[in-house]
């Protein structure tokens, strides 16, 4: 059969067997070499705007890579660590495949760490060799180690200009392949030093996780808006969301990846408009807080309704936002962590639960009552802890990206400590609200439990509210860090807000009623202090509670003087 046409249906209903992502963008190459694989921003992109990479030139800036490898650091017989840092762009999904390639794994620090996070992650992960971007105009990381072997990825262009490069092979076949570690990704670090996390081919192979609905029809599952289809996505690449966009969905899920200019990833609502002015977008997968940004306005909230998809992730999305977008579009909320992969979500009946999940029974998922995490006396309304289950044979399958996963290869269940409660759906089946975790549960002096989700929850329904943060570990009541979304509020005004607040919190619904919050341990966040968020835009918890200590301990304080 000549190169470019289509590749006969291969059918493989075998849940132990997989092609490992190399060895499937070679099939893609091979069969496909014409399609589109990525939309990539031309330089000077808001004139030249974008370019087209198909399957065939990915194919070949691969082997280009791989083979500069081996000239730059030799052949390699071990499954030895490469670090790479650089600019947010398309060099990442070259890389890596190149990387694996030539028998090596790729370590992704996240460019945040400190320096001596930086050199805790290196000598964990055993890594000697560093490669940077010679375009880079941020340089390698002062604080590398001298004994550091550094070397320069060319530019994009000189990666892309690879026409007919010379092939470079790939010969492993699955059983040889399937438990080798191909990428190191880390914790944020911000509660300690960074922790490797090691994926191997078999996690990421589970991607055909969307074959499950041909399983599950009619009903479907969550994959079914988003496959074949083009995605824009705000995750950059130095976290696993990014490198899902960059190369699992296009490999696995036939997806167009469109790339933001690498100094927009986290594009604002005026580059989401010339984004869709050089793409035709399909959908996103973004934080919340982008999908949130882009809501504000009127006219990027119209584009949000107009895609076919929106698909948000690391946190929860604004009710009211979500429900009214659900009217118009897809809304799917995507589940998962560096250490467990995705799980699978069966569709809700009822769209209004868009926000709920219900597991495909081949995660081997199964909720777990946790006593005492709900208001009710009786545990009625406790939460259930997600744990996923090895299958009864032991052996790890394509359903199960857990087990996949080198620290749980050898355990028979994962706790994943993700906490739900139950809502049912039209037919009466049971869906679940992803509500907290159970490390988040914070316990006040006198034992008292109180998830702080639930009051920033009720907090953040104020208008005036931009984002809050509750803590109180410890203490004898709950403190709230008020963030407003006015940066230049007067102290009437102030005042006025944290009465509204206060009275917000009296009213609201009775899910800490136990828990009394002080008027005293109510501010507002200082002038160029806001709460610090990571690259997901999730709030930094620990950090922001050492931001503000002094205020946190003269709340204290003022409420000592008051109960005296």
């Amino acid at each position: 059969m000549a190169s470019g046409t289509a590749a006969p249906r291969r059918i493989n209903n075998d849940p132990k067997r997989g092609t490992v992502f190399v060895t499937a963008i070679e099939e893609k190459v091979q069969w496909r070499p014409n399609e589109t694989y990525m939309r990539y921003p031309a330089p000077n992109w808001e004139v030249n705007g974008y370019r087209t990479l198909t399957w065939g030139q990915y194919g070949n800036s691969i082997n280009k890579v791989a083979h500069w490898l081996d000239e730059k650091l030799g052949k390699m017989t071990e499954n030895e660590p490469v670090a790479y840092l650089g600019p947010n762009d398309l060099r990442y999904a070259v890389l890596w495949p190149a990387v694996v390639k030539t028998g090596r794994k790729l370590l992704l620090p996240d460019g945040r760490n400190t320096d001596e996070g930086l050199n805790a992650l290196l000598e964990a992960t055993k890594c000697s060799i560093w490669i940077s971007a010679e375009d880079d105009a941020k340089g390698q990381p002062a604080a590398l180690p001298s004994s550091m072997k550094q070397i320069a990825l060319p530019s994009v262009e000189w990666c892309l200009d690879a026409a007919e490069h010379k092939h470079y092979p790939y010969e492993k076949t699955w059983d040889e392949a399937k438990w080798d570690e191909v990428l190191i990704i880390h914790s944020s670090g911000t509660t300690g030093m960074p922790k490797p996390i090691y994926h191997t081919n078999g996690l990421h192979t589970c991607h055909r996780e969307h074959e499950l609905s041909k399983i599950h029809w009619p009903r479907g599952t969550m994959y079914d808006a988003w496959i074949g289809k083009s995605v824009l996505s705000s995750c950059p690449p130095q976290w696993l969301g990014g490198m899902h966009h960059y190369v699992d969905l296009p490999v696995y899920n036939d997806n167009v990846c469109i790339v933001p200019p690498a100094d927009c990833t986290l594009f604002t609502p005026e580059v989401f408009k010339k984004l869709i002015q050089f793409n035709i977008v399909d959908g996103i997968v973004c934080p919340p807080h982008t999908i949130v940004q882009l809501y504000a306005e009127p006219e990027t909230r119209q584009m949000l309704k107009e895609l076919q998809y929106i698909v948000y992730l690391g946190a929860a999305l604004d009710q009211k936002v979500g429900d009214d977008l659900i009217e118009h579009t897809k809304v799917v909320s995507l589940i998962g962590s560096t250490e467990t992969g995705k799980q699978v979500d069966l569709m809700p009946l009822n769209k209004k639960l868009w926000h709920t999940h219900d597991y495909v029974p081949e995660n081997g998922s199964e909720m777990v009552r946790i006593e005492g995490t709900g208001p009710a006396t009786d545990g009625s309304e406790d939460l259930h802890e997600l744990v996923l289950h090895r299958p009864a044979d032991g052996e790890a399958n394509l359903w199960q990206p857990a087990f996949w996963n080198p620290q749980f290869r050898h355990l028979a269940k994962v706790e994943t400590k993700e906490l739900y409660a139950p809502i049912r759906d039209l037919d009466g089946r049971t869906r679940w609200i992803l509500s907290a975790r159970k490390d988040d549960l914070t316990k006040l002096e006198w034992l008292a439990k109180f998830h702080a989700k639930d009051i920033e929850n009720v907090i953040k329904q104020h208008p005036g509210v931009s984002s809050v943060f509750v803590g109180g570990e410890g203490r004898p009541s709950p403190y709230v860090i008020v963030e407003p979304k006015s940066r230049d509020m007067d102290g009437e005004e102030a005042d006025a807000l944290l009465d509204e607040v206060y009275q917000s919190l009296s009213k609201g619904d009775d899910s800490h009623v136990e828990i009394r919050i002080p008027k005293e341990t109510i501010f507002i966040t200082k002038p160029g202090k806001p709460l610090k968020r990571s690259f997901k835009q999730t709030m930094m918890r620990k950090e922001i509670e050492m931001d503000y200590s002094a205020e946190i301990e003269a709340a204290y304080a003022q409420l000592a003087k008051v109960e005296v």
